[in-house]
């Protein structure tokens, strides 16, 4: 599941979903569906290193691949 870090970040970054209760398939579409555009568009610097964004991008995208 999310660790606290991740939540707060989805939730700063309007994924606005209640984390307190059991993720419904559309909850985790959604997710996806954010966090890949966050990836894309704000996830690496110009040398293609991550970034900040990009580093916790990643790791939710890790949590998603195993649900």
């Amino acid at each position: 599941m999310f660790t606290k870090e991740q939540i707060d970040f989805m939730l700063k970054h309007e994924i606005s979903i209640d984390f307190s209760k059991p993720l419904s398939d559309d909850d985790l579409d959604l997710i996806d569906d954010k966090v890949s555009l966050l990836l894309q568009t704000e996830g690496f610097d110009k040398d293609y290193e991550p970034t900040p964004i990009g580093t916790m991008a990643e790791s939710i995208m890790d949590v998603l691949a195993t649900m």
